[in-house]
């Protein structure tokens, strides 16, 4: 197996999403608008506050 491949199926088996969650450190990840898109288990767990609760939250 090449590296190319080895980081393509690497890609396929492991999400960006699943890494963030997987951090120690709280991260958000939100538009141009101020609208957040993702919120990782760190950043969710320190707030105490549900993750639907800052995605239902749209910036006007």
């Amino acid at each position: 197996m090449t590296e190319s491949a080895s980081f393509e199926t690497l890609e396929q088996v492991l999400s960006l999403p699943a890494i963030l969650d997987n951090l120690d450190a709280g991260i958000a990840v939100y538009d141009a608008k101020g609208n957040f898109l993702f919120l990782n288990k760190a950043l969710i767990n320190w707030r105490n506050i549900p993750r639907q609760e800052y995605l239902k939250d749209e910036c006007a």
